[in-house]
């Protein structure tokens, strides 16, 4: 395990790397992009509010510049009917507007420490990402707002008329925050073991005892689990290494999609979820995991991120 628990969210040392220092995002205008204010860097930043003082968003970006500039100001625009689709930058907006606070600040990464891999791969990058949002639930108890599609899309555009004007004005309603799970704790088990990451995980099985099934009668507490939603992981057996970790929304099926995308001869196990755990929940768990994996190994997983 890396040494990151000594700092805290708001430091420019935050998780072993080296922050710049927190910079209110309206003051980041076209003018300073083009005085290289805010550089041309595939990175890592980090969102923060003030009413209260809480983590909006972390997130990546193959180009700040063009992030900060482009997609901020654009989700910002809410009195157009062609506003950005980032729902992430949509939602911190909304906040703002809602609990009245005049400005939020960003920050991002200026330099790695030396057990990491760098952020030139957007891989490495979506890890890294999944690192301090889970660094942050670990400190704080709670998940940046922004994040894990904790904000609902409740806040959907609705039409306003104004008489006096005589037109249409495009406003938002308040997104409702749903309320974090638990972080997860890396206790140092071995990614095999049936505890790891204080889940309860079923027995490593290849695609093909998936498919057969007859491993079911000697767990049989899992037949009925194998349609619930979960978390999985997907592991080399020769290294006990893990190659991914995600979710899904029925476990069975999910598995085997997984396996067969998966090159060479991966096992795979699952701890399945209640049912009727919500999709947001899921991400939040799998989140955990991924940026365990981060904080102990320095990189991402070998096969990344299932939808990539």
């Amino acid at each position: 395990m890396r040494p990151h628990s000594k700092t805290s969210w708001t430091s420019r040392g935050w998780g072993g790397f080296w922050w710049t220092r927190w910079i209110p995002v309206d003051k980041l205008t076209s003018v300073s992009c083009r005085e290289g204010f805010v550089p041309e860097l595939a990175t890592v930043y980090r969102i923060r509010t003030h009413c209260p003082l809480r983590l909006a968003y972390v997130g990546e970006s193959g180009n700040l510049a063009v992030r900060v500039m482009g997609n901020w100001y654009l989700a910002g625009d809410t009195d157009s009917s062609s506003a950005s689709g980032d729902a992430a930058l949509q939602h911190v907006h909304r906040w703002l507007e809602r609990t009245g606070d005049d400005s939020c600040e960003i920050s991002w990464v200026l330099q790695c420490p030396r057990w990491s891999n760098g952020l030139r791969d957007k891989q490495e990058r979506r890890a890294c990402e999944r690192y301090f949002t889970w660094l942050y639930r670990l400190e704080t108890g709670r998940s940046a707002f922004a994040n894990h599609g904790r904000a609902t899309r409740g806040g959907n555009r609705r039409i306003d008329y104004d008489e006096e004007q005589g037109d249409e004005h495009w406003r938002w309603r308040p997104d409702p925050i749903r309320p974090s799970r638990r972080p997860l704790l890396d206790e140092g088990l071995p990614p095999y073991a049936a505890g790891w990451m204080n889940g309860s995980w079923t027995p490593l099985m290849s695609h093909r005892e998936i498919k057969r099934g007859g491993w079911y009668q000697e767990v049989p507490q899992f037949r009925l689990e194998r349609l619930n939603p979960g978390i999985y992981k997907v592991l080399d057996p020769a290294l006990n290494q893990v190659l991914q970790v995600g979710y899904r929304s029925k476990m069975r099926k999910g598995i085997l999609r997984v396996l067969r995308e998966v090159p060479g001869q991966p096992v795979a196990a699952w701890w399945a979820l209640p049912e009727g755990t919500f999709e947001y929940q899921c991400r939040e768990l799998a989140d955990d995991i991924v940026g365990a994996c981060y904080a102990r190994y320095g990189r991402a997983l070998r096969h990344g991120f299932p939808d990539s």
